[in-house]
């Protein structure tokens, strides 16, 4: 069994989930790159992605130096995973900007990794795209204000170039969530933030 994934998305529609899963079988392979999110194909293909290529000397890890040589040589990629491979197993790419490639970008990657012995599967995950949209969000404004999320569930953000120069805080603490699901005690919860106005 040589079984190589290609997770093409969507984003915030359960592609960590998707990988932890995969990551939790004894035959799951990562050999020197260990992120979820590669970014090999969508760094050269789509222009918002960019950001996400390297040079030679921004590279601070061995994984960075391998994705860096798999963008410049698509062959790179797919010996890289036969060699994964080679005496079985898993592995996966699951970058979810993937679903913005060119069909013609996804059949070569099929072809590619066919054409080297392993079974290919892609994989696209779909969410309601109303909760898809308000995850993004909420994910992108904690990004931009550097949140942090908390064991407890606390978080808190601040970024200094909001009103003026003095930073802008936001806390939010562990309360029942308001949600349309019931608790276990068939109770709706709520969930209290307050935001400091200056």
């Amino acid at each position: 069994m040589k079984n190589f994934i290609l997770g093409i998305g969507a984003q915030k529609a359960g592609t960590t989930w998707l990988h932890g899963y995969i990551a939790a079988s004894p035959h799951y392979r990562t050999g020197r790159v260990r992120e979820k999110e590669m970014h090999i194909w969508d760094a050269n293909e789509i222009p918002e992605q960019a950001a996400t290529r390297k040079t030679l000397l921004q590279l601070r890890r061995v994984s960075h130096y391998y994705a860096w040589r798999m963008r410049r040589s698509p062959d790179f990629y797919f010996d890289y995973f036969a060699k994964l491979l080679a005496g079985g197993g898993i592995a996966a790419d699951i970058t979810p900007s993937y679903s913005g490639l060119s069909g013609e970008t996804l059949a070569s990657i099929r072809d590619g990794i066919t054409a080297r012995g392993m079974d290919f599967r892609g994989v696209f995950l779909m969410r309601d795209p109303v909760g898809r949209c308000v995850s993004g969000f909420n994910m992108n404004r904690t990004r931009r204000m550097g949140g942090q999320a908390s064991a407890e569930g606390v978080t808190h953000m601040s970024n200094p170039t909001i009103a003026g120069s003095a930073p802008a805080t936001r806390t939010c603490w562990p309360g029942p969530m308001r949600s349309s699901r019931k608790t276990s005690s068939s109770r709706p919860s709520t969930r209290k933030c307050s935001i400091p106005r200056r």
